[in-house]
C-alpha cells in the first residue's frame, strides 16, 4: 500500500512540475527552403534553390534567414489561419551588437517582403510544401 501511495505522489508531482507548451501551427511549423519565386505582374518564375533563403517556424516565431554575410536574419511574430499568414514586429538579428527593431521595409526586401506588417495569402500548405503570395510575389517552399 505504501508503494502505491508513493507512486501516486510521484506521478502527481511529475505532472504538475511540467508545463507543456503546445504549438497549434500544424504543418506551418518547421524549416522551409524557398525553391521558386514568381513575379505576379510579369508571370516570370525564378528558381531560388541556390538562393539559400530559409524560413524557420516554431511556436510563436518565424525566422527568415539568408546564408550569406550581407543579409541579417529577421525574426517576426506571426498569426496563421487557413487562408492567411500575417507577419509583423520584425527584429533584426545582429549578433555582433544587439538585436534591433526593423524600422524600414528595405531591410526585408531581400526576402521579397514589402511591409513591416504584411499579410500573405496561403495558397497551399502541406507537410512538405507551402505556397504563399503577397501583392508582388508567389513564394514556393519545400520543407526540410
Amino acid at each position: 500500500m505504501k508503494r502505491h501511495i508513493i507512486g501516486l505522489l510521484l506521478a502527481v508531482i511529475a505532472l504538475t512540475a511540467c508545463d507543456i507548451e503546445h504549438s497549434a501551427n500544424g504543418h506551418l511549423d518547421g524549416y522551409w527552403q524557398l525553391t521558386q519565386m514568381d513575379t505576379l505582374a510579369s508571370g516570370q518564375s525564378a528558381d531560388m534553390t541556390e538562393s539559400t533563403i530559409y524560413w524557420a517556424v516554431q511556436h510563436h516565431l518565424l525566422e527568415m534567414k539568408k546564408h550569406n554575410e550581407t543579409v541579417k536574419n529577421v525574426f517576426f511574430r506571426f498569426e496563421h489561419s487557413d487562408a492567411t499568414l500575417r507577419i509583423y514586429n520584425p527584429i533584426s538579428d545582429n549578433k555582433a551588437i544587439s538585436d534591433s527593431v526593423v524600422t524600414s521595409p528595405l531591410t526585408l526586401q531581400p526576402f521579397g517582403i514589402q511591409h513591416l506588417d504584411e499579410t500573405l495569402a496561403v495558397e497551399q500548405l502541406t507537410s512538405g510544401r507551402m505556397v504563399l503570395r503577397n501583392e508582388l510575389f508567389r513564394f514556393h517552399f519545400r520543407k526540410y
